[in-house]
């Protein structure tokens, strides 16, 4: 590498990277700290303070988009690139608990693991306790805001705008994926499947072209089935306050067939439901249908439509 920037490059490697160097400045600093972050991947990971997963975000993830930025976009968009890059980073981390745990390598800081009272005991046992989740949650809010604050850096790229949307879309759709699935990292590995990515295009394509403050977000559809209280799930009442997130009833026709007074007490708690949503700023869907069909249906239709139940 120092070669390369002597202008002395040897393998092709060395040869490419001295060609690239002649058309962009590329800082030198970037792989010096990119380097580190391979260190400590070398032995048993124990990181102390949530200062220091930041930091080893930036080392391994963030300094691709100091590398990247000159390439895309110059000065403007290296702040962001950074920002992008530990997000993506930290989205790896949540989603491989499980499998950095048995190669003896935690991420998660002990400082943070204290605060929600959970052990590494914990984990290696597989328990998913509130606790657990409660980080999971905290850890997934510091993603998220990481994602918009760096995707609001698409405007200065001159290249790649689609392709860096995409794939922070993707990565955001692996958060999505952890929190359905109950924060399980340790037991599950959460991932898109090919059609999920191929529907994440169209999005890409608009955040590419969208002007300032104006990138989509992944909207998060939540099905209530059988629980209509929001203030039994911490992790819901979190993903409201950081993106859009749509609930959704759909009112089983056979299970309407019953009491007037257990029918009416129904609709009540619905309406509230509703109201709490909206309260949060997020949005309210129901319908009268039989739920796998409308389901189905509505999910290959381009979204929602609210209605008062």
């Amino acid at each position: 590498m120092e070669r390369a920037y002597r202008g002395e490059p040897l393998s092709e490697w060395e040869k490419g990277l001295a060609w690239a160097l002649e058309r962009w400045p590329i800082p030198f600093e970037a792989f010096l700290h990119m380097r580190e972050g391979f260190q400590t991947d070398l032995g048993p990971v124990r990181l102390k303070t949530e200062e220091e997963l930041l930091r080893y975000c930036y080392q391994v993830a963030g300094t691709v988009g100091r590398m990247m930025a000159p390439i895309a976009g110059g000065e403007k968009a290296a702040e962001k690139a950074v920002k992008l890059g530990q997000a993506m980073q930290l989205t790896n981390i949540l989603r491989d608990v499980g499998e950095d745990l048995r190669r003896d390598r935690v991420y998660l800081p002990l400082d943070l693991l204290r605060a929600h009272g959970v052990r590494v005991e914990d984990l290696r046992a597989g328990r998913i306790s509130p606790g657990y989740r409660s980080l999971m949650a905290y850890l997934e809010g510091k993603a998220r805001a990481l994602y918009r604050e760096g995707l609001s850096g698409l405007e200065h790229l001159r290249v790649g705008r689609a392709a860096i949307a995409l794939a922070a879309l993707q990565y955001q759709g692996i958060l999505d994926k952890l929190r359905l699935q109950g924060y399980d990292n340790l037991h599950r590995r959460a991932h898109l499947k090919p059609w999920e990515r191929l529907w994440l295009i169209p999005k890409a394509l608009l955040a590419a072209r969208a002007r300032r403050g104006s990138y989509p977000r992944p909207m998060v559809l939540v099905w209530h089935r059988a629980d209509l209280r929001l203030s039994d799930h911490p992790a819901l009442l979190q993903a409201l306050s950081q993106g859009p997130v749509v609930g959704l009833v759909v009112l089983d026709p056979h299970n309407l067939r019953t009491s007037p007074r257990r029918r009416a007490w129904f609709l009540e708690n619905v309406r509230a439901l509703r109201e709490a949503y909206r309260a949060r700023g997020g949005a309210f869907g129901c319908w009268r249908a039989f739920p796998g069909k409308r389901c189905r249906r509505r999910r290959r239709g381009s979204g929602p439509r609210r209605s008062t139940p």
